[in-house]
């Protein structure tokens, strides 16, 4: 069973590298963010948009 978490503030900074960091470590991951344009690198590396 894979876990799945909701990081809020998905699209720059430290969202997005906990985002990343998270899908790296085999956790099934939600990205949320204000800037969803700067969120779609995000797709290539499995994050979901939420």
């Amino acid at each position: 069973m894979t876990t799945t978490i909701l990081v809020t503030g998905a699209s720059a900074g430290i969202g997005k590298a906990t985002a990343l960091y998270l899908v790296q470590n085999g956790y099934n991951v939600y990205g949320a963010a204000r800037r969803l344009k700067k969120m779609q690198d995000l797709k290539t590396h499995s994050v979901n948009p939420a």
